[in-house]
């Protein structure tokens, strides 16, 4: 008997020893479970802050690979609509966004948006963030109407959830104005940017990056409503504010410095305009270098300001320059390069170096065309300086040939009535008329004439002139 109980107990005690080791056993594999968790954990955390450490440096490409790494990770790990593998996702669509491949980031930003809505709900801030990104991505596509009703609609999220005032209320209405001006609807961009622009002031201070920021966009856009003078003492406000808050040669400071020398321009204050921007050119040299674009693009202002002068040798001798390093820094077709190449071919024009003038208004003309497409404005621009060196060289039907075409474009893109579709009708009409094809022009002479008469009124130069033109030929 005391050997059943002895071998019972020492089953018991067996059985027990066997329990606590097995645990002891399971308890090591949870506690590595754990440990490679939090190992994998911290390497998508640091991965994820690599990610954002090269996207402030602006190496997008790399920042979308780490970003890719650790949204695979937290997907696998977390689920596909885990508040943080969504935000991963995220990232890599801003790292898409700010590279320039919209197409991509708008799928990606689309995605998110769909899985942060359905995991966090349409009224939450992230969702409502992911929204306001997709609505800025369209405004870069220059899907300006989609935009604007993009951020109507978040702006009225962001007042009713977090008050009208609220910075992120005032980023969405800044953006909105800012799409409304880039769409052409000045007046109504100007209203949006003055209330964000007090309101900025109000919450934020005269002098903080946001209210600096709006006061720059609100002076651009009373530039274009030809306000110059209004435009010019905002532009002096903000100039002061960024020179006091980031310093005088911070890139902002000379953004604002470098506009307001357009300004100047604009109202005739060319050597006042031409000495700010030499100092602006002197600072962009000094900080960013003489190849930086903004840099360039400065450079380039200081030669459409000699042309516009009448300082044609000086102006030429600046946009070659400009033109060769922008072939050599950005590419023989980028956008910024093919402009310095039809201002330098405008300028040969009126040097009268017909051939050379012709023969880069070509190749800008092609660039364009595959660049911009055939009914772009500036695309139509450089067709009708061709056609205009054809007429100055006195070969009137390859002008006409290419009048015409321009003619039929800016009545499709910009309206019959537009002066410059009728400038161009009027070329034509001139170009015929040196043909000696007086019936043909006759009809484009008073089709010039009718549409001038109904727009300018009949006591505008430009209809007295197609008037007098009309009536010449009627005579003869």
């Amino acid at each position: 008997m005391d050997d059943v109980e002895n071998l019972v107990d020492g089953n018991e005690w067996s059985s027990e020893s066997s329990k606590k080791e097995s645990c002891h056993v399971q308890s090591n594999t949870n506690s590595q479970s754990q440990r490679s968790r939090s190992r994998s954990k911290s390497k998508l955390r640091a991965g994820y802050e690599e990610g954002n450490e090269l996207f402030d440096d602006c190496k997008f490409a790399e920042a979308f690979k780490k970003f890719t790494l650790v949204y695979e990770g937290r997907k696998s790990s977390l689920g596909p609509d885990n508040p943080e593998t969504l935000e991963a996702k995220n990232r890599m669509a801003m790292a898409l966004d700010a590279d320039g491949k919209y197409s991509e980031a708008f799928k990606l930003y689309s995605e998110v948006y769909q899985g942060r809505k359905r995991v966090l709900g349409d009224d939450h801030l992230d969702t409502i963030q992911t929204q306001h990104d997709l609505a800025a991505l369209r405004a870069n596509q220059q899907k300006y109407d989609i935009a604007v009703n993009l951020f109507e609609e978040i702006y009225e999220k962001r007042r009713r959830i977090l008050g009208k005032n609220h910075p992120d209320t005032l980023m969405t209405l800044h953006e909105l104005a800012s799409a409304l001006d880039d769409s052409g609807k000045r007046k109504e961009a100007y209203k949006v940017y003055t209330q964000v622009y007090k309101s900025r002031q109000k919450v934020l201070g005269e002098e903080a990056a946001e209210t600096l920021e709006t006061g720059h966009e609100l002076a651009s856009n009373l530039d274009e409503l030809d306000r110059q003078e209004e435009a010019l003492e905002l532009y002096r406000k903000v100039w002061e504010g960024r020179q006091h808050v980031l310093g005088k040669e911070d890139p902002l400071t000379l953004e604002t410095r470098h506009e307001m020398a357009g300004c100047l321009a604009g109202v005739g204050k060319y050597e006042e305009a031409l000495e700010m921007y030499e100092e602006v050119i002197d600072l962009r040299t000094k900080i960013l270098g003489a190849d930086d674009t903004d840099t360039l693009e400065t450079q380039h202002e200081v030669a459409c300001l000699l042309a516009e002068q009448g300082k044609y040798e000086a102006a030429l001798l600046i946009f070659e320059q400009v033109h060769q390093q922008r072939k050599e820094v950005l590419g023989v077709q980028d956008e910024d390069t093919l402009e310095s190449g039809h201002e330098m071919a405008g300028v040969l024009k009126h040097l009268e170096k017909y051939g050379e003038a012709l023969a880069l208004l070509k190749k800008v003309h092609a660039g364009r065309k595959h660049l911009l497409g055939e009914d772009d404005p500036d695309t139509i621009d450089t067709n009708y300086d061709i056609g205009e060196i054809h007429y100055l060289c006195k070969r009137y039907a390859e002008a006409v040939r290419i009048f015409q075409d321009v003619y039929k474009a800016r009545k499709r893109v910009l309206g019959k009535d537009d002066p410059e579709t009728l400038d161009c009708g009027f070329k034509m009409a001139m170009s015929l008329k040196s043909q000696g094809k007086f019936k043909d022009a006759k009809k484009f002479f008073k089709e010039v004439y009718e549409e001038r008469k109904e727009s300018l009124g009949e006591d505008h130069g430009d209809t007295i002139e197609a008037l007098q033109l009309l009536e010449s030929i009627s005579i003869s």
